[in-house]
């Protein structure tokens, strides 16, 4: 499939309509008798659904229907470990978990494609086209009936708005990073939505482990001037990380990750592991640092970077395929979501092992997320009311009725992301803390999709 431009580059608010485009125009399209012609039966309750991205070929959807034979509760998109964590690492005790603490739930696994042979953004286009796949032909509680169809599209969108089924996302590792990709860009108020996302251990950053040149050494500057994009609320958000850590486990620091890693992390686990599978899995360097690769990025920028051939010239810029060619850059926010884009982050359950030495990742996630819920209830307040809150006044000038409000609006954003420690590595379904967990996140979705 050939993508537009913009798509390989940074993120912007056009980038996910884009991607959206792109995907419906060269994806496969779903005749009236697409189980006849696509399916596999498996099962009574169960069946195989091949869909094909573009030229790039197919990839499985395992749909794992409603225990109780009513498709009219929720709809689980499922994102596995997926190749290599498979091995010594079975996850069928996920579906089956999840089957069972949401009886009327149809859960759906998606098998996408991450190898040499499908590099990355393939499992991001197989992850998105299964959405869209599942939104389209299992996403209404009833079938538009034929004797009595609404007429006009205002009509239409009612009857449709009113049997949406409620969606959810999960994945862990490899799978927390498609389902939170798809999570945050999928949320847009008014059609089809991801309404609640629960990722276990996600790789959310794939430039772990790089370093850095100071980029006074590159480009022979006194200091670092340039940033992606500058957070216009930087001492809210600074007041708000300080308030928020004590109910937010602190990241590991670099020496603490690696005891941990070193102590207690299987090989299939290892960062040197993941690095392999990252240089593996995806086309180039520049790659790691796309929003849809790395969610953390729709938040804030990387931290590092490729250097600019425009400033280096050809002779001494470092090949694209080396990963200690990178700069370091100054951490910035970024907004997300953008401004007029209509979306509306939805409630996550985020969780990560103790002794994992993706800890901190999942932790960055929560409290990236929580903190763009606090900036977008402050920015709505002050466009309702027409002037800046004063929380940016000395503690004397601010009004206590500001402050209660900021004060709520972090508490109802800790309450809508939830993050949790468990203990040891934390994988779902490995032992019986990661049995019990995917039990408990069955009872998250539960409560969370229980109504529209």
């Amino acid at each position: 499939m050939k993508l537009h431009p913009l798509l390989c580059g940074p993120h912007n608010p056009t980038k996910i309509r884009l991607l959206r485009k792109a995907l419906s125009c060269d994806s496969h399209k779903a005749p009236p008798n697409l189980h006849q012609q696509y399916s596999t039966l498996v099962s009574a309750r169960s069946e195989d659904v091949k869909l094909s991205t573009g030229s790039s070929g197919q990839f499985t959807l395992n749909i794992h229907h409603p225990l109780t034979g009513s498709d009219d509760g929720p709809i689980l998109l499922y994102f596995p470990r997926r190749v290599p964590f498979s091995d010594g690492l079975p996850d069928q005790s996920v579906i089956t978990s999840l089957s069972s603490t949401i009886p009327n739930g149809t859960i759906v696994r998606v098998n996408y494609r991450f190898d040499e042979l499908h590099k990355f953004p393939t499992a991001l286009h197989d992850s998105l086209t299964a959405f869209d796949w599942v939104t389209s032909h299992v996403g209404l509680r009833s079938p538009l009936p034929s004797s009595s169809s609404p007429s006009g599209v205002e009509a239409f969108q009612s009857y449709e708005s009113s049997n949406r089924r409620m969606i959810g996302v999960c994945g862990e590792l490899v799978g927390g990073f498609l389902a939170s990709a798809v999570a945050l860009t999928e949320c847009q108020l008014g059609r089809p939505r991801v309404s609640a996302v629960a990722v276990n251990n996600p790789v959310v950053d794939w430039t772990f482990g790089l370093s850095g040149t100071p980029k006074s050494e590159v480009y022979g500057k006194s200091s670092d001037t340039t940033t992606i994009e500058e957070s216009q609320r930087s001492s809210e958000i600074a007041s708000s990380n300080q308030k928020k850590s004590a109910a937010t486990p602190k990241s590991r620091s670099k020496s603490s990750q690696s005891e941990l890693e070193s102590s207690s992390t299987p090989q299939l686990l290892s960062s040197s592991h993941l690095s392999s599978i990252r240089k593996l899995c995806f086309p180039g360097p520049e790659s790691y640092f796309d929003p849809f690769a790395s969610p953390l990025f729709f938040f804030r920028t990387p931290g590092i970077a490729l250097p600019n051939p425009n400033l280096l010239g050809e002779d001494s810029l470092p090949k694209a395929t080396a990963e200690s060619s990178f700069i370091s850059q100054r951490k910035s926010p970024r907004r997300h979501p953008p401004r007029g884009s209509g979306l509306s982050l939805p409630s996550a359950r985020i969780t990560v092992g103790s002794t994992n030495w993706l800890h901190h990742q999942g932790t960055e996630l929560a409290t990236l997320m929580r903190r763009s819920m606090v900036v977008s209830a402050r920015r709505a307040k002050e466009e309702a009311e027409g002037h800046l809150l004063t929380l940016d006044e000395p503690d004397e000038e601010q009004s206590s009725s500001d402050r209660l409000f900021i004060d709520e609006a972090r508490a109802e954003a800790e309450r809508k992301v939830q993050l949790v420690e468990l203990e040891g590595l934390g994988l779902w379904g490995a032992d019986q803390t990661g049995q019990e967990d995917i039990a408990d996140v069955g009872s998250w979705f539960r409560h969370v999709l229980s109504s529209p």
